[in-house]
């Protein structure tokens, strides 16, 4: 073999990797578990290529001991199915992954025994490696995990029929092909060539898919903030991280008047402001008006707020017309950033219904139709605002659906998704026309209620009842911890953050009963 050229091998495919992986980091739409995933695959693939490098680089060395050398080679032997394991987590998890680790780890202790056994593989005295009984065992569980990887891609390419599932077939082809000559001729190795090209490609189709996604998601999103925003003079998107618009409605009253769209796509922020400003303030409001529509201050407002809004005046036509500002949050980031949110700019009086809609959306959990985290915060500050004898009756029950992590994790999200909004109607169908339904995010979920003691508990049982008899098709039953609290058990000066606490206490009590009958992974 010629160790020279094996070498470059090996060197080319850490280079191309790490460079890859900086793009991976940088990648903006790829969200953080495919990023940890496919940084993950790229260690482990440069972390393999290493192993059979010093592998072969080390074979018939006689300073290095044998134990050393069978130690390597039980860890080269036992990354190649973990690997495509890898490469299926990228494109996405289902219900075989947790089973086929199970597979490969009796391929792990199989090379590790063959150390002492010389069942896989063997040192001879000279220090030259030599197969053992059991090698080609190795690669029936390469075969295996290769099926599991097949199957993976074709799953996915069914679920997403638009997308290009041909560079799946090609990187399956890759990684296959490589593997086939180094089992006909051992002593080439262009295994890894293959699965970086393959490591690759895969990352430039989750690239396209990111992208087409979040295009259609964007489109889908202002389609619906347009459908909304019908009669607003003006709506538009602002990314905060970019600080851009996007627009969403110009109407045609303000094109007839300038002959141009006055904030144009991608306008900058600041710029698109001072346009608005100059065509449309009256000049009194001006000052004003630019303060409290700065950037900055807009999102400083809306972090405490579901919404932000402030009067201005407008000179039209000689006449002097009271307008109104909106901002609502579109988008939070995992740390609680806002990074998008949607300015309309109307008359007061004509679109005053209209905006409620918009505050609706942004209180509504979207997956379960729900009302939001932010809903019920605000709804905690009315409550905190009343007497103790106006919040005497009020009762919050606070659930946890048992086992979502673990459908997510066996069965997909989609299987995940189904138990939220199967929990979503029970809870409506039940509560829906005594009290409000929170999803607070997750497997949390809040009911808050304005009853008699003797009616909760009816309608817990009731609940409870619900969600014993429902199916889905994906899972077939569902069930939730539950604990109530109510404000008449609480002290005098009490506020709603002491009822949620002993609410959940009792939720919690609720779940470990559970798992004494159940197991934790359900």
């Amino acid at each position: 073999m010629n160790h020279a050229f094996y070498t470059a091998t090996v060197y080319l495919v850490i280079a191309a990797l790490v460079i890859l992986s900086i793009y991976v980091g940088v990648n903006s739409r790829m969200d953080k578990e495919n990023k940890c995933n496919t940084l993950n695959m790229h260690v482990l693939v440069i972390f393999t290529a290493i192993m059979e490098w010093l592998c072969v680089i080390l074979d018939g060395n006689m300073a290095v001991p044998n134990f050393v050398l069978g130690l390597l080679r039980a860890i080269e032997h036992s990354m190649a199915p973990i690997l495509f394991i890898m490469v299926g987590k990228c494109v996405g998890s289902n219900k075989y992954t947790k089973r086929m680790l199970y597979i490969v780890n009796i391929n792990t202790l199989i090379q590790f025994l063959s150390i002492f056994t010389g069942w896989a593989f063997f040192y001879t005295p000279e220090h030259v490696y030599m197969h053992g009984f059991l090698y080609y065992v190795m690669y029936l569980f390469d075969a295996v995990a290769v099926c599991y990887l097949i199957g993976t891609f074709v799953h996915f390419s069914r679920a997403y029929k638009e997308n290009n599932s041909m560079m799946l077939v090609v990187i399956c082809i890759f990684m296959f092909v490589t593997i086939m000559i180094h089992i006909i001729d051992s002593d080439i190795h262009l295994d890894y060539i293959g699965t970086m090209l393959a490591v690759i490609l895969l990352y430039v189709y989750l690239e396209d898919f990111t992208k087409q996604k979040k295009e259609q998601e964007m489109a889908s999103q202002l389609e619906i903030t347009g459908a909304l925003a019908a009669g607003y003079e003006c709506v538009y998107v602002v990314d905060t991280v970019k600080r851009t618009f996007t627009t969403v409605r110009i109407s045609d009253v303000i094109n007839e008047q300038f002959g141009r769209r006055f904030i144009d796509d991608e306008t900058s922020y600041s710029d698109g402001m001072n346009a608005y400003a100059k065509y449309n303030v009256y000049e009194k409001d001006l000052e004003d008006f630019l303060k409290k529509s700065e950037l900055q201050y807009v999102i400083s407002e809306l972090k405490e707020k579901a919404s932000y809004d402030f009067e201005y005046r407008v000179l039209r036509n000689g006449h002097v017309l009271y307008f109104s500002m909106h901002a609502v949050k579109r988008h939070i980031d995992e740390n609680g950033n806002i990074t998008s949110l949607v300015v309309a700019f109307s008359n007061v009086d004509d679109q005053k219904n209209r905006w409620e809609k918009l505050v609706k959306m942004s209180n509504t959990d979207q997956m379960s139709g729900l009302l939001n985290r932010r809903a019920c915060n605000d709804e905690f500050i009315r409550i905190d605002g009343l007497s103790k004898d106006e919040k005497n009756n009020i009762t919050a029950v606070m659930m946890d659906l048992n086992g979502l992590k673990t459908t997510n994790d066996t069965l997909g999200h989609e299987a995940g998704d189904e138990l939220i909004v199967g929990m979503s109607d029970c809870m409506m169908k039940i509560y829906g026309k005594v009290g409000k339904c929170y999803r607070m995010g997750g497997d949390e979920f809040v009911v808050i209620m304005d009853v008699l003691l003797e009616e909760a508990v009816l309608l817990n049982d009731a609940f409870r009842r619900e969600l014993a008899s429902w199916e889905g098709k994906f899972s077939k039953s569902m069930s939730a911890a539950m604990g109530m609290a109510r404000f008449s058990e609480c002290s005098e000066g009490d506020t709603t953050d002491v009822l949620i606490k002993m609410a959940d206490e009792r939720m919690y009590n609720d779940k470990k009963e559970y798992y004494k009958t159940h197991d934790r992974r359900r």
